[in-house]
């Protein structure tokens, strides 16, 4: 879901809906974690989140930064493997 700051600008993808056994369940990603850069490219529009789609479909490592519900900002690689 796109995730809208307290100032009102668009903020990045929120999380939710974790499948147990998922790839970002074994990165750590959880529930209401917000998605906010790509590959070093921030998510600021609904446009760029389209590229966190693209990003996982050649099955090649991407680095996510992502921010928690407490606000820490951690940087994981996840690896959808391609079918």
């Amino acid at each position: 879901l796109p995730k809208v700051g307290e100032d009102g600008e668009f903020s990045g993808i929120e999380i939710s809906a974790i499948k147990p056994g998922s790839v970002f369940e074994q990165v750590g990603i959880e529930d209401g974690d917000v998605i906010t850069s790509i590959g070093g490219e921030p998510i600021s529009s609904v446009g760029d989140s389209r590229g966190l789609f693209s990003a996982f479909s050649n099955g090649e490592p991407v680095d996510l930064t992502i921010r928690s519900a407490s606000g820490d900002e951690t940087t994981r690689t996840v690896q959808i493997p391609s079918e």
